[in-house]
């Protein structure tokens, strides 16, 4: 009898916890499909190229390319659009610091680690993402979010995490210290789907 109840109080915990981490990942989900990331990567680890990538960053940041846009598929269709106009951007900016690399500039899924923004907690996972790679792709990369603008050092009101998703949603983004147990679960989880 008590091998039957501690196996039943078992179970009952395991489902439980299962089926608490699969709201946390429905909840990350939300977020994954509400954030345009920014994915730079520098030619190499030089500094010369680390420096480079930095001053494509500042340029990319400074001209608020999604200021104008409401919501998350606004801002991947506007950057669907000008992915040309952000290439040019690119190349002058490096060749106004006499660079004359190549660059690649997509829209992409990447996977990205847990990340916090400020006060922003941002789950790992696959994200969209405005991705530049400069010449042979290489070097350390930066990353940040272009949609909402959590890349500018003063943010807006609307382009706070908790507009772009759910209210139920935003509390996990806000409130890392509760959820950093999950976080790392969820972290795990998509590290191992990601290899696959």
């Amino acid at each position: 009898m008590f091998k039957k109840l501690s196996t039943a109080i078992c179970l009952s915990l395991v489902i439980s916890v299962m089926l608490s981490l699969s709201i946390f990942d429905a909840k990350c989900n939300n977020i994954k499909n509400n954030v345009l990331r920014l994915h730079i990567i520098a030619n190499s680890d030089s500094q010369y190229d680390q420096e480079i990538k930095a001053k494509v960053r500042n340029r990319l940041v400074s001209e608020n390319l999604f200021d104008s846009c409401d919501n998350y598929n606004q801002a991947v269709s506007m950057a669907e659009n000008k992915l040309d106009d952000i290439k040019e951007l690119v190349l002058n900016e490096l060749k106004n610091n006499n660079c004359n690399l190549p660059v690649k500039v997509e829209i992409k899924p990447s996977y990205f680690d847990t990340r916090v923004y400020d006060k922003t907690t941002l789950p790992a996972g696959e994200y969209n993402a405005l991705k530049i790679t400069i010449g042979k792709g290489e070097g350390r990369n930066w990353w940040c979010v272009m949609f909402p603008s959590l890349c500018l050092p003063t943010v807006s009101k609307k382009d706070e995490i908790k507009d772009v998703v759910n209210e139920n949603t935003a509390d996990i983004t806000k409130n890392s210290l509760k959820y950093k147990p999950a976080f790392k679960v969820i972290e795990w989880y998509e590290q191992i789907k990601s290899k696959f």
